[in-house]
């Protein structure tokens, strides 16, 4: 008999395992546990400014993970982690506007919406009940859009707010826009009123997207910033 492998079931276990891991060594790392000390890069848990928060963070962190490895309610525990992954961004960014979260956050995001829609697909886990918690083709998609929102409403307001308010808008302005690019052929004037509108899209497109409000509009105008950035 052939050997057959499901390829979207061998998918989602992969990325499932694979977060798994991280969220446990993360989790054991917080609870005081020796662990490896990476050679190079940040880490990518705010350990330090999770205060009371870090008990409640392991046992998260923990439970999650261990549930992953068996594949039990993978798409809850995956709603789980991206509740996390909003907070640990927030701290972040609260703590360094311009933290880079494409080293861990982003990865670990787009996992955790990977096993959060294909988790139907998820056949190579432990017991063979179905789950209990099953999310419609609607609540994925309104998940995704929301999760997509967050993330981008967090970066743009902490940028938007330090800029506007830790630089000031004309010093931010002169630094970034008017000083580097004086000898080019854009004229001054036009550097100036990019320079000063650059914080105020970034505020106004933050709160919109944290709000909901007239959203496909405001993604059209974000988007179109940031090619012109």
């Amino acid at each position: 008999m052939p050997f057959h492998v499901d390829g979207p079931a061998f998918s989602v276990a992969l990325v499932r395992m694979a977060l798994a891991l991280y969220l446990l060594s993360a989790g054991l790392a917080m609870a005081g546990l020796p662990m490896p000390t990476p050679a190079q890069g940040e880490p990518w848990l705010p350990a330090s400014d999770l205060g009371t928060l870090t008990p409640v963070i392991v046992f998260a962190l923990l439970a999650c993970g261990a549930l992953l490895v068996a594949g039990i309610e993978s798409a809850l525990v995956a709603l789980t982690v991206l509740a996390q992954l909003a907070l640990f961004l927030t701290i972040w960014l609260i703590d360094n506007p311009l933290h880079n979260t494409m080293n861990h956050l982003v990865p670990f995001g787009a996992a955790a919406l990977f096993i959060f829609v294909a988790a139907e697909h998820d056949r190579y886990r432990l017991g063979s009940r179905p789950a209990r918690f099953r999310f419609s083709d609607r609540t994925r998609v309104s998940v995704l859009v929301l999760t997509a929102r967050v993330y981008l409403r967090s970066v743009f307001l902490a940028q938007g707010l330090r800029s506007a308010f830790g630089r000031g808008l004309m010093n931010f302005a002169q630094a970034l826009y008017v000083e580097p690019l004086a000898g080019s052929w854009i004229p001054e004037p036009l550097l100036w009123s990019r320079g000063l509108t650059n914080p105020i899209i970034q505020i106004a497109g933050g709160i919109l997207l944290l709000l909901g409000v007239w959203t496909r509009l405001t993604a059209a105008v974000v988007g179109v910033f940031l090619i012109t950035i």
